[in-house]
């Protein structure tokens, strides 16, 4: 069908086949005669779209002062402790363009969005940000609820991207290649739009709970460990895969609800940190995950919550020293698990392999 709307013979004022919704003479008449988009263009609009500010707060009703650039992961904590002598931290690229090298980013620019306002980032996330951390309830759905939203703002603002890059990225194209373009934009627009779905309803309940005050629903583990923080991260996902690779669900029906839960590395004291993975205790595909999580042996769990983070997230932030100190075979282990891992992350994540010099010291569990 989408291929007899493109080619049939169309009137100026009919919805363009392309399905915008938009008239035909407004997008795809002649569009094969409109100048070419450069890549550099591209990118800006990419750009002023991932830097719409907006606050993704309940209560936006009542915000004040400016939409600011939000931190996920502590600025004065975690973020500081990685750093290079010239205020850098490292992160794998998210456009790679063949190369192995991770990309440098200023660390007060590092895990930010637009999400939130000057009041309602200041007193949401005050008890992470001027209390030492203790594990409790508030604090860790603060962590789940950090990532969740950033989770939500990229994906809306990459739905968005596409939407808009249907309007002209194949300007100067042939009509063949302009089908294949159009098909690609709207099969990336029906799947992350689901998923925008899914993460806006995620984070409804979320919202309310916040509201309440009330954080008795969901549930936390806390593993705890010593040696020197060399990733940081703030991350939000869904657990499709326990970590054996047998499947939980199929992400791709569409008649299920895709689970998600949030893991961050929260810096604690000197040479001292925490994994903390939070979810809604009401998810069973979620808890199917950690019950496979808690038969792992604690030094396993930690090698393979490191690995799962590049292989899952780009909110992942790491030090100049870690990398320089990692093997050749590390370094493209990483980088395999960041480009190429697949819809099933587990089978490509490697137990024995240690990444981090953490060692394992306990673990908390909160409402599990």
């Amino acid at each position: 069908m989408f291929f007899t709307n493109a080619l049939r013979k169309r009137g100026r004022n009919d919805l363009c086949w392309c399905l915008s919704g938009v008239k035909y003479k407004y997008c795809h008449l002649n569009r094969e005669s409109k100048e070419k988009i450069e890549f550099g263009q591209a990118l800006h609009i990419n750009y002023g779209i991932f830097n719409d500010k907006k606050c993704l707060h309940p209560d936006k009703e009542n915000c004040s002062g400016k939409r600011i650039r939000a931190h996920t992961i502590q600025r004065n904590g975690g973020l500081k402790k990685i750093t290079d002598t010239s205020n850098h931290v490292l992160r794998i690229a998210r456009n790679p363009m063949g190369e192995n090298d991770p990309e440098q980013i200023g660390w007060k620019n590092a895990s930010t969005f637009y999400g939130f306002c000057e009041k309602h980032d200041g007193s949401t996330f005050a008890p992470l940000e001027t209390t030492p951390f203790s594990g409790s309830k508030e604090q860790c759905f603060l962590l789940y609820y950090r990532a969740l939203c950033y989770e939500h703002y990229n994906k809306e603002a990459l739905v968005e991207i596409f939407k808009t890059h249907k309007m002209s990225i194949d300007n100067g194209f042939s009509l063949e290649r302009q089908i294949r373009v159009q098909q690609e934009l709207n099969h990336y627009i029906s799947e992350f739009g689901r998923t925008v779905q899914e993460l806006k309803a995620e984070k409804e309940i979320a919202d309310s709970y916040l509201l309440q005050n009330v954080f008795s629903n969901y549930a936390h583990l806390i593993i705890y460990f010593s040696g020197t923080l060399d990733l940081v991260t703030s991350s939000h996902f869904h657990l499709s895969y326990d970590l054996l690779g047998n499947q939980i669900y199929n992400l791709s029906d569409k008649s299920v609800f895709a689970e998600g839960a949030s893991f961050s590395i929260f810096d604690i004291e000197e040479n001292r940190g925490a994994v903390i993975v939070s979810w809604n205790k009401n998810y069973k595909y979620v808890n199917a995950f950690i019950d496979g999580l808690l038969e792992i042996k604690p030094n396993i769990q930690l090698n393979i919550l490191h690995q799962l983070m590049f292989a899952q997230s780009e909110n992942v932030f790491f030090s100049f020293d870690w990398w320089s100190c990692l093997s050749d075979d590390k370094k493209e282990f990483i980088n395999h698990l960041s480009y190429n891992t697949g819809e099933n992350y587990a089978c490509e994540l490697r137990s024995e392999t240690c990444l981090h010099n953490w060692t394992f010291e306990s673990m908390q569990k909160v409402n599990v």
